[in-house]
């Protein structure tokens, strides 16, 4: 199914009305601090992009969202936040979008989108 969502609209209307609150939260606070940014579909998934670099990206999965970000460096400025979210190689998985600081969150948006 992945591969037959080629629109930002298709991907959000292809969840309940829940997680369609937290795409849309999510896409404004990005659009808030990288007010520049392009938003395109890759993988299926939202990625925002600038100059054509790859910034953020985002996914829906079963149990969590994962927000995929290419500049890990804000981890040293939050390591003893960090502990209360779940990390991967270059993603921050959340239940709940109230999971993660908004200041921190904005953070990590910022430092990736000085990247370009």
């Amino acid at each position: 199914m992945k591969d037959k969502i080629k629109t930002f609209d298709q991907f959000l209307n292809s969840f309940p009305e829940d997680t369609k609150e937290v795409i849309l939260k999510l896409t404004e606070i990005i659009k808030d601090e990288l007010p520049d940014i392009q938003i395109s579909m890759k993988w299926g998934k939202p990625v925002f992009q600038r100059n054509g670099y790859d910034i953020i990206g985002f996914a829906v999965q079963k149990y969590y969202y994962s927000i995929y970000l290419w500049n890990m460096s804000w981890t040293k400025k939050y390591k003893k936040s960090i502990k209360k979210i779940s990390m991967g190689k270059g993603c921050v998985r959340f239940k709940e979008l109230e999971h993660i600081p908004e200041k921190m969150l904005r953070d990590m948006i910022k430092i990736n989108g000085n990247r370009t």
